[in-house]
């Protein structure tokens, strides 16, 4: 590790002071609710005392986990503390000292994030040797990370391909966040025989998107031997009714609805659209409406037949041909009510 602790420029000391702000957001951080309100005055539980002195014990003993929570409240600017990289930066880096894998992958990330903005070379090989070293000490996301730098890499000519090679390897370890980085490579490459195996092993992992584009795959025999419609609608189902964002919930049920009209239930199609409809999807509300008014045509069809079967008698109209009486007209024959 002295390789990695003398690539790195320490810009903040090693020896931590931490200040009561820095403290206080912490303790908000590792407890809700830090302070007790009894007679309209603030007293600090017991507990909570005890809370805080260990973070002051933490802080001072250089605890790398204490030291990495420091640095992502000031990175993302949480629990009273303005969002402010550079402050994050010095306790990732002494975090990262200790080995401290979410430490160095965060540092990383500043890395590149910098890289992003600014084109300096030196940024973008900080932050993948960086990442190889996180990796060397077991980090999977590390891996996955690499390969996210590598893919925006427009220097190198291959970078795409060694990129999927990094997420290759690393989704055989079960990595989501890898195999969902496939899915949607392959997806937009229209390589569905790639495709299909990641996406089942990320669908089982919990994963809505892949389940999304799975569920197409199979429901148009993409990369598969035979069509699955449905195990299609099987997949499509829980995330329809119960997905954890709103771009899954629409594009879940909007399939959904194009399933079941291709298989004549025009009642499951509508009850999905809707579902669909109710998010904002305009497309998923015409096919609704078109379905309602396809609904209200034919139950008035339905309705007129009923209604000549029990011998609603026309008053006016053309007699029959056999019996002489009038007949009941539908569409364009006659019917006489005495079935002759």
């Amino acid at each position: 590790m002295s390789n990695f602790v003398s690539s790195v420029n320490v810009h903040g000391s090693t020896a931590v002071a931490p200040k009561p702000h820095e403290i206080n957001a912490l303790v908000h951080l590792l407890k809700d609710d830090i302070i007790v309100k009894q007679d309209n005055q603030q007293s600090t539980h017991p507990q909570q005392q005890l809370l805080r002195q260990a973070i002051v014990d933490s802080l001072h003993d250089k605890d790398p986990e204490i030291l990495y929570k420091l640095g992502t409240l000031h990175q993302f600017g949480l629990h009273g503390l303005p969002l402010d990289t550079s402050a994050s930066m010095p306790y990732f880096e002494l975090g990262s000292s200790f080995n401290h894998l979410p430490s160095m992958n965060a540092l990383a990330s500043l890395y590149a994030d910098m890289y992003d903005s600014t084109k300096i070379i030196e940024y973008h090989q900080q932050a993948s040797k960086l990442y190889q070293l996180a990796y060397q000490y077991g980090s999977i996301d590390a891996l996955y990370n690499l390969g996210c730098l590598t893919a925006a890499d427009r220097n190198q000519p291959d970078a795409m391909e060694q990129a999927l090679k990094l997420w290759h390897q690393s989704a055989t370890r079960s990595h989501l966040p890898s195999l969902s980085a496939l899915c949607n490579y392959y997806w937009a490459a229209k390589d569905y025989q790639q495709l299909v195996p990641m996406a089942r092993k990320a669908s089982q992992l919990g994963d809505e998107a892949a389940s999304i584009l799975l569920a197409t795959c199979l429901f148009d025999g993409l990369g598969t031997a035979k069509s699955d419609p449905q195990r299609a609608i099987e997949l499509l189902r829980p995330v329809a009714l119960h997905g954890t964002t709103k771009e899954h919930v629409v594009m879940a049920a909007s399939n959904l609805g194009h399933m079941f009209v291709a298989s004549s239930d025009f009642s499951s199609a509508t009850t999905f659209y809707t579902i669909a409809s109710q998010h904002g999807h305009a497309p998923s509300t015409d096919a609704a409406a078109r379905l309602h008014r396809m609904k209200a045509i034919r139950k008035q069809e339905t309705n007129q037949k009923l209604k000549i079967f029990l011998g609603a008698r026309k008053t006016t109209g053309t007699r029959c041909s056999h019996c002489n009486h009038y007949g009941y007209v539908e569409k364009n024959w006659i019917q006489c009510m005495y079935k002759c």
